[in-house]
């Protein structure tokens, strides 16, 4: 449940909205032409919540330096006091499950190949860097054009090793 009432959101001076993407618990996730980065980016506004700590900037910078094909790039969180904005790359394709039956004959095997083959070298690369997304589902992963399978919605994964200590 969100902890305070949120305004529609319609962009700032860096970033000029062209499309809402989706929706979750975390955030609303935008098209949005970055004119800093000079290019188009995936934008999500996160919802701010009464007793939860805001999204974990340490993290955040440990996942961008993250650089996998099978991991949504991250570019940067701007915290402009009122709401958080995490700058992404933006992957242009389909989710896993309409990825998979792409025939409308049940599951294309191949494909559930290809798809599971990529998915598991982008969680091992999470999970060498010592961390761990918390929700892996077909929503949070889409395929491109190409074939490239990309796990979306970094920004809930969790640091293993703070996790660790905090016990």
């Amino acid at each position: 449940m969100r902890g305070t009432i949120e305004h529609a959101f319609v962009g700032t001076r860096r970033f000029d909205l062209r499309g809402r993407l989706g929706d979750g618990g975390g955030g609303v996730v935008y098209r949005a032409f970055d004119r800093q980065r000079e290019q188009e980016v995936a934008l999500k506004v996160m919802h701010r919540r009464d007793g939860e700590e805001r999204f974990d900037i340490a993290t955040l910078a440990e996942l961008s330096h993250l650089a996998h094909p099978n991991l949504v790039r991250l570019h940067e969180l701007v915290d402009d006091g009122d709401r958080q904005l995490l700058s992404m790359e933006l992957i242009e394709g389909i989710d896993l499950l309409s990825y998979v039956h792409a025939s409308g004959r049940g599951f294309d095997e191949l494909r559930v190949r290809a798809v599971f083959g990529q998915l598991a070298q982008g969680l091992t690369a999470l999970h060498v860097a010592r961390k761990v997304h918390r929700d892996v589902k077909p929503a949070n992963v889409r395929v491109t054009a190409q074939g490239r399978v990309v796990l979306l919605d970094l920004d809930l994964a969790l640091d293993l090793d703070a996790e660790r200590s905090e016990r």
